[in-house]
């Protein structure tokens, strides 16, 4: 015997050591049991172990399992005896009671419970130093118990069983059994797991406590010096995908047997991320995740472009089979999350065991999912996931689910990207008459009121809207009903609280609902409509966060735009070509080389405006987007030609930027546009107040530009925007900046203008031209004009970036940064791959010339510039610190030119910018002119 081993292997969820031992043994001592969650019960001195005092499933597994003798055990050790003496009777009562396969009760040799006990008996061998035959008797009983594959459970009980199997042959040294136990886990995880680190058991919580109890198992082979299976590889993907079932709040969504809980205790870079609301950690790559064993994630953003990760917008929906270990008849249930509440919920687990409540949530009735009422749903189902599709504006995804019988529901789902709501087409065909409700449970904090064709869910100050387009049938709300169950939400175990669910009912056999989630009503009062604009097309006029949407529904899939569709050219608006990335031969440069501002006609704009849309229908509008064709289009129509009617929907995401006529110049919200034929003449015309545009290859660079006082010209870009919200150009703080008084240049990036999707880019420019570069030159060119020799350059988080490389090109320039990153490639991979994928398509980041435009410190190291840097970072931002600030540091320590100091602010946690009144003190401490600082301050008070 391996006594040895036995101290190794103690370890475990209430098998190690506490500062509440001496407390929980004497409740023990005293004959008082608790076992949580339950109430405490007098314990019998001598037990006949048929005792069930609760009525309560939960209960005797626990009593049998024997885990709470284990805090005496722990005392044992440390001397006392009584406690040891406690142990001993109560274990040998329940061996005495309770022979394999003969005990009165089928709680005693109960899978699970067996290997729990195991371990109490395997543990308790630490208190002695030659164990009793009586228990080392047991112990061997106990392991050939578990090794015997009749006795085994499945799922997380057969992984205990397995583990303790591995314990119990260890400590007895049954190599034999030790190998049985290391092949059944092997065997065990790749029936469970899939290759998306996803199980089988059907609840979230459970996903998070296998993979707890799966590195334990992996521990205790460590601990005896067993090198880990190549099987034990499968748990990697595990976190990620728990991070993408946790909502905006930090919690995860409830699916499955569970109430409540979040995933801070699985240590990972993807869960500490939405544990921390983005202040430590990485975030996913992925906004949509489909995982096979039954989930779709969806979410605006991981908070990590300056939007609180609180406030950003979250959905699942389940699928797959409908009878899962922990899982419930869920199969097409949606929950939804925005403006920091969770709307649309599911129920919970409430308890293991027969009672009302538990069969409301475990069964249909208790998601938000479509009922046939007085049917019986078959739990032998398997709800499919038939289609998802997923553009720059949406994503689709559609079940079907034939669980009652004769009748068949689908339910597709449509996420819009910008408006952040979820459009639901519901479809019921039936061979005869039924009724079918649709049944959405809102949070149990908030309240609900039916509004015409529609329900307002609302908690304090924030709301929900859930909208009903065409028929609805006949709309209700319930609260807290138990005859039968209906309108409850359980909150722990043996608790629950009353919510409401907002029900729509409808009979027939050809059934359709349709349901907005999130949108929001028109400013005239107006809900969402619905028109027919052809033979199986219908057309939703959404109001969203950002406006109103369109969507297009049709048998081949969705189509968002911000424009009507009209019905003639509706294959055209399903074409895949929209959709493809095919070489583009022509570029945007090859148009405006021989056009200028104020000298070109319009014969001669509408000629390039020709042939860049005729390639566009060649190879596509991504192609053509980052060919430079789409933006350059949109600038050689400018406000006077009319743009081709694909094109709408890009020109509300980025306004004209190119004056051609000088005399009578565009205008949009940032003042009127000058446009030039080079950087230099740009830079000479340093009086002018407005935006100054030129074409540099295939983008068009803007600035507005703010003439001042003083000996210094500042600098500044922007950081990452929302392109559902902000259309382009976008001239961060250019309200507040222009109140200052000084020199000023604001920069907006046209990198934005070459993907549609992407988000932040860091003023990387294109493959070919180094925007840093070029705007450095026009910032040198301006300070000459200006007859000027200091320059301040600022910018939060991307803009930061753009700022401090800006720098190493300008001779003894200041930054201010605000949480910059300082490698695009160490930030979040969502936003650093898609950019660099999309300005260097060819390339390989880790190219010399590619890597220094990427990174600060290696463009220092080879620039070597003098440079004054000052960092604001945000307390609650440890990433930015981390990954970026104290890197770059380390790289530059031995430049003698770089200077740098950190300013630490409390904004709050995760990656948060400053306000206007923070951003102006802070410039005014970044080391400018006392004029400058005068001015500085005048305007935040302003």
């Amino acid at each position: 015997m391996n006594l040895e081993c036995a101290k190794r292997q103690s370890f475990g969820a209430r098998y190690e050591r506490t500062t509440k031992d001496k407390i929980l043994a004497k409740r023990v001592l005293d004959g008082r049991l608790a076992m949580s969650p339950h109430p405490e019960w007098t314990l019998p001195v001598d037990p006949s172990w048929l005792e069930n005092p609760l009525k309560d499933d939960n209960w005797q597994f626990q009593y049998h399992s024997l885990r709470w003798l284990d805090p005496l055990r722990r005392e044992a050790e440390s001397g006392d005896d009584k406690s040891r003496k406690v142990w001993e009777r109560y274990v040998q009562s329940w061996i005495a009671a309770n022979p394999p396969g003969t005990s009165r009760t089928k709680w005693a040799w109960i899978d699970m419970g067996d290997a729990l006990r195991t371990y109490v008996l395997s543990f308790g061998l630490n208190m002695y130093v030659a164990p009793p035959q009586w228990l080392t008797d047991s112990l061997e009983q106990h392991m050939h118990w578990l090794a015997a594959e009749e006795n085994l459970g499945h799922g997380n009980h057969a992984l205990h069983q397995h583990q303790a199997l591995f314990v119990a042959a260890s400590i007895l040294e049954e190599p034999t059994l030790v190998d049985l136990a290391i092949q059944r886990m092997g065997e065990l995880v790749s029936g469970s797991y899939d290759a998306q680190g996803v199980n089988e058991e059907g609840s979230i919580s459970y996903q998070e406590a296998n993979y707890r109890w799966w590195h334990e198992a992996l521990r205790r082979l460590d601990l005896e010096g067993i090198a880990r299976p190549s099987w034990a590889a499968v748990l990697d993907a595990a976190p990620e995908s728990l991070a993408h079932a946790t909502q905006p709040n930090g919690n995860y969504v409830r699916i499955g047997d569970m109430d409540s809980g979040g995933p801070s205790k699985i240590k990972s870079p993807y869960t500490q991320y939405v544990s921390t609301g983005g202040s430590k950690g990485s975030a996913p790559r992925d906004l949509i995740k489909v995982y096979e064993a039954g989930y779709v994630y969806g979410r605006s953003g991981w908070g990590e472009t300056e939007r609180d990760f609180a406030q950003e917008t979250f959905f699942s929906l389940c699928f797959g089979p409908q009878r899962k270990i922990h899982g419930q008849a869920d199969g097409g249930s949606i929950t939804f999350f925005s403006n920091g509440y969770p709307w649309l919920i599911d129920t919970g687990k409430y308890l293991y065991g027969r009672h009302p409540m538990r069969t409301y949530v475990v069964n249909r009735p208790g998601h938000n999912l479509l009922v046939a009422n007085g049917r019986k749903y078959d739990r032998a189902t398997n709800v499919t996931l038939f289609r998802t599709d997923e553009t720059t504006r949406h994503f689709e995804a559609v079940t079907r689910d034939a669980g009652y019988e004769d009748i068949l529901m689908t339910r597709r789902v449509i996420f819009s990207k910008r408006g952040e709501y979820l459009l639901i087409i519901d479809a019921v065909s039936a061979k005869e008459e039924v009724e079918i409700e649709q049944r959405w449970h809102a949070h149990e904090s908030a309240t609900a009121t039916l509004k015409k064709a529609s329900a307002v869910l609302s908690n304090g100050n924030a709301e929900c809207l859930l909208q009903w387009v065409g028929r609805n049938g006949r709309l209700t709300t319930a609260r807290g009903e138990t005859k039968p169950y209906n309108g409850w939400t359980s909150t722990g175990w043996r608790k629950n609280k009353e919510t409401t669910v907002i029900s729509a009912v409808q009979k027939g056999t050809q059934l359709t609902f349709r349901t907005v989630v999130g949108a929001s009503a028109a400013t005239d009062g107006s809900l969402s409509t619905m028109r027919r604009i052809a033979p199986g097309y219908q057309e939703f006029t959404v109001h969203g966060r950002v406006g109103t949407e369109y969507v297009l529904v049709g048998k081949k899939g969705a189509v968002i735009s911000d424009h009507p569709f009209r019905e003639e050219r509706i294959n055209d608006y399903f074409s895949t070509a929209a959709e493809t990335v095919a070489k583009s031969t022509l570029f945007a440069e090859d148009l405006f080389d021989s056009l200028i501002p104020g000298i070109s006609t319009v014969a001669e704009r509408q000629t390039a405006l020709n042939s860049a849309y005729e390639e566009i229908k060649r190879v596509g509008i991504k192609a053509g987007y980052r060919s430079g064709l789409v933006t350059g289009i949109i600038d050689l129509a400018g406000t006077d030609l009319a743009l081709p009617e694909e094109l709408n929907d890009a020109a509300k995401l980025r306004a004209p930027l190119i004056s051609w006529n000088q005399k009578k110049p565009i205008s949009n919200r940032n003042g009127k546009i000058r446009s030039y034929a080079s950087r230099s003449a740009v830079a000479q015309d340093s009086d002018y107040r407005g935006i100054q545009s030129y074409r540099y290859g295939r983008l068009t660079l803007p600035i507005a530009t703010i003439p001042g006082q003083g000996e210094t010209l500042h600098v500044s870009f922007h950081g990452a925007l929302d392109r559902g919200k902000y259309s382009l150009p976008r001239f961060e703080r250019g309200q507040s900046l222009s109140g200052l008084g000084i020199n000023q240049m604001v920069f907006a990036d046209p990198t934005l203008d070459l993907d549609p999707s992407v988000s932040l880019a860091w003023f990387l420019g294109t493959e070919t031209q180094d925007l840093h570069s070029e705007m450095a030159l026009l910032i040198e060119e301006r300070m000459r004009a200006l007859g000027i020799e200091r320059v301040v350059l600022s910018g939060s988080s991307g803009g930061g970036f753009a700022a401090l490389q800006v720098a190493a090109f300008l001779p003894e320039s200041k930054v201010i940064a605000f949480n910059p990153q300082t490698c695009v490639t160490a930030y979040h991979a969502r936003l650093a791959q898609k950019a660099t994928d999309v300005v260097f398509p060819d390339r390989v980041v880790n190219d010399h010339g590619i890597r220094q435009r990427l990174d600060v410190a290696e463009r220092y190291k080879e620039l070597k510039p003098k440079v004054d840097v000052l960092f604001i970072c945000n307390d609650g931002d440890s990433h930015h610190s981390s990954q970026h600030r104290q890197p770059f540091l380390e790289k530059v320590e031995d430049l003698a030119g770089i200077s740098a100091r950190t300013i630490t602010e409390s904004w709050g946690s995760g990656h948060r910018s400053p306000n206007a009144e923070v951003y102006l003190r802070l410039l005014g401490e970044a080391g400018l002119h006392p004029v400058e600082k005068e001015l500085a301050q005048d305007g935040a008070e302003h």
